[in-house]
């Protein structure tokens, strides 16, 4: 089965995905210092996930993240808050499963003209995607990860599963993946990865893209 890739996303080659965690830098004007050199690294997507934050201040965050993506030429997604999106114009979200499984079972047009993905944590997870309007799912926890301390990464067994349960959408996977083990992740199923820690804390974005999708690209 062949899959639909939405446009950001590209099927001929590994995609790399940027997460944002402004705790991970000391103030706001590093948190976007940061965001602007991920920007202009050839990720594929860029997505907001400051989930702490209330609408109002997540907007403000967001509207300047998605000037700084939109300068770039970078795939701004916005995670969780729909009202922000659409404020934004942007289409594009990023959602955890329980809020798109209570968003679809309550009211389906919010969801109606976004392009949606979300993450996944397990075999029933993935298969409840398949009854939701989902573009691409992220499997996460590959390895163990500092921000997620205490649980255990899933590994590879999971990520053929997600692979196997999903084989029509493409699949990112997350947690713990860096240049030494991306490839890994890729030979296993995924049609990318994406790192929160890696971009946020990283010296020289640009290389980092480089080495996830491997010397070939």
């Amino acid at each position: 089965m062949s899959k639909l890739f939405p446009s950001f996303l590209a099927g001929d080659r590994p995609n790399v995905v940027a997460i944002t965690s402004r705790f991970l830098l000391p103030d706001e004007d590093a948190f976007f210092h940061q965001v602007a050199r991920i920007a202009v690294s050839g990720v594929d997507a860029f997505i907001l996930r400051e989930k702490d934050l209330a609408h109002g201040e997540y907007l403000a965050l967001a509207k300047r993240f998605c000037e700084i993506c939109d300068s770039a030429g970078c795939t701004a997604i916005i995670h969780s808050d729909l009202v922000a999106a659409r404020e934004l114009g942007i289409m594009r979200v990023q959602l955890p499963l329980p809020l798109l499984v209570e968003l679809h079972t309550s009211d389906k047009s919010l969801l109606d003209g976004l392009l949606i993905g979300t993450s996944v944590h397990s075999h029933e997870d993935a298969l409840l995607t398949r009854e939701l309007p989902v573009s691409w799912i992220i499997a996460s926890n590959i390895f163990p990860t500092d921000c997620k301390k205490g649980l255990p990464g899933r590994g590879f067994g999971f990520l053929e599963d997600m692979r196997n349960t999903r084989p029509d959408i493409p699949l990112i996977g997350l947690g713990g993946i860096d240049e030494d083990n991306a490839a890994d992740v890729l030979a296993h199923g995924a049609d990318g990865v994406a790192l929160m820690s890696g971009f946020m804390r990283c010296d020289d974005p640009d290389m980092l893209v480089r080495r996830l999708r491997g010397r070939h690209f």
